[in-house]
């Protein structure tokens, strides 16, 4: 008994030493806040929260759509809805991003997909706009 115990309890250490750990990235954690997503010409804003995805163009009326918890694609997290006939996927990685119209610097690049439109542009936390405002 003895010496089951002198292996297994070395071999139960190594394993948990090596298991994978519950830390999340920043990318995981950030949307408990959420995401202001912005971009120029033409002129638009997405937010990602818990509560709703929400897509609004200049000019017109902001589109409601339901949260769906992002999926992974290389170092980009993924929010893919839809509401009704209207489809749209945000893209979000993590990098340096310009508006090109400030001299604001964002933490994260933006790209959406909606009902056959690209949309580029930069994003930051909810809360923690680099503008100030």
């Amino acid at each position: 008994m003895k010496y089951i115990l002198a292996i297994a309890i070395p071999l139960y250490l190594f394993a948990a030493a090596c298991g994978s750990s519950n830390r999340s990235s920043g990318m995981d954690k950030a949307i408990e806040k959420g995401y202001n997503c912005i971009g120029t010409e033409p002129f638009w804003n997405v937010q990602v929260e818990k509560s709703g995805i929400t897509f609004h163009l200049m000019g017109e009326e902001p589109v409601a759509y339901p949260f769906r918890p992002a999926r992974k694609k290389g170092n980009s997290s993924v929010y893919e809805t839809s509401a009704g006939n209207s489809r749209m996927a945000v893209t979000i990685t993590e990098g340096a991003c310009s508006d090109g119209m400030s001299d604001a610097n964002y933490p994260y690049q933006v790209q959406v997909e909606r009902d056959g439109q690209s949309y580029q542009g930069c994003a930051f936390l909810i809360g923690q706009n680099p503008m100030g405002e």
